[in-house]
């Protein structure tokens, strides 16, 4: 009797984390192609544009080759059969005929662009010189993750290493979200390296990630017990702080404290796009402005709009523009 209680809790424990994987995914939902107006791929990037940062005057700095030690075996084939390297790439929101390019390093003894492989990025902008400050995610390959800080010189386009951030808090990075110079919000993303524990991770679900506050050398964890916090990003008066939680379909909005500590104030399920009202999400207004059958992009992550153009990210996929404010291309925004 004992027994078969026992196997009957195992199946329904079983049921439950298989029926959780379904939901958060999405798989229950079946989605409308549709885009915002006429939609194209960039030229000069093909394998990957995981995240992306833009200047006021439409710079966009985007990393491609993206990889780290729990992505699958399969994952790390397709890196080394097509020789994909961790690179920064460049497009001009206000030249988009010239698609993406990628920006030369400057030699530096403390970075090795042959084991660079970048993730989440934030930046610090330089109106003046257009000497842009970049703090980007290293996952280092065959070592420890690290936050890598370049200085853009644009008069040549290249990327001058500054210097790098570590710290034994650092566990799977994914983005940073800029503070100030050498002070910025990193969600650590992952505790496990190996593919299979970071699997049981995800589908659990185990709550080991967090937020960290890098203050120059200083490393604190400020936000405890998450699961999975992705993509970070800071509005414009640093007073909110937005972290995506994909597994839970969610995003969370921390308010910051004087000593930059953060105060969960809002969940936002399902977001798509974000109407905000005194930093706070207002969900009667979020609209979907595009989605694909992996036709013209998959495995989108990132999203930005300047100059009356959509640019659209992936983990490992193209880049994608689309015009904005033109005539709606494909059905009605929505799922079913």
């Amino acid at each position: 009797m004992l027994r078969q209680a026992f196997y009957g809790l195992i199946l329904s424990m079983i049921c439950y984390l298989l029926f959780h994987g379904y939901t958060k995914l999405g798989l229950n939902y079946h989605f409308k192609k549709h885009y915002p107006g006429e939609c194209r791929q960039v030229t000069g990037l093909d394998y990957g544009s995981e995240h992306m940062e833009v200047t006021q005057d439409g710079l966009a700095f985007i990393t491609s080759g993206v990889d780290f030690p729990c992505t699958s075996e399969k994952y790390h084939s397709f890196i080394r059969e097509k020789n994909i390297r961790g690179t920064i790439f460049l497009y001009d929101f206000k030249n988009p005929k010239l698609g993406a390019s990628a920006l030369r390093f400057q030699p530096s003894k403390t970075f090795d662009p042959a084991t660079f492989q970048p993730h989440g990025i934030s930046l610090l902008e330089d109106k003046a010189k257009g000497e842009h400050l970049l703090y980007v995610v290293n996952h280092v390959r065959h070592g420890k993750d690290r936050v890598e800080k370049f200085k853009f010189i644009p008069r040549v386009n290249e990327l001058q290493h500054l210097r790098f951030f570590n710290d034994s808090k650092f566990l799977i990075l994914n983005d940073v979200a800029l503070i100030g110079e050498d002070k910025f919000y990193a969600s650590n993303y992952l505790f496990f390296e190996s593919h299979f524990l970071s699997f049981l991770e995800h589908v659990l679900p185990l709550p080991l990630g967090g937020l960290l506050l890098v203050d120059g050398n200083h490393v604190t964890e400020v936000v405890k017990s998450l699961h999975g916090p992705n993509g970070v990003i800071l509005s414009k008066d640093k007073r909110h702080l937005y972290v995506a939680i994909p597994m839970e379909g969610t995003m969370h909005v921390y308010e910051t404290q004087k000593d930059n500590g953060l105060k969960l104030v809002q969940d936002v399920p399902e977001v798509i796009r974000l109407p905000l009202s005194n930093g706070l999400v207002d969900h009667e207004k979020i609209t979907e402005l595009f989605y694909d059958h992996g036709d013209l992009i998959s495995a989108s992550s990132v999203a930005h709009i300047h100059s009356g153009q959509l640019l659209i990210g992936s983990v490992i996929d193209k880049l994608v523009v689309c015009d904005l404010f033109g005539k709606v291309v494909g059905k009605k925004a929505g799922k079913v």
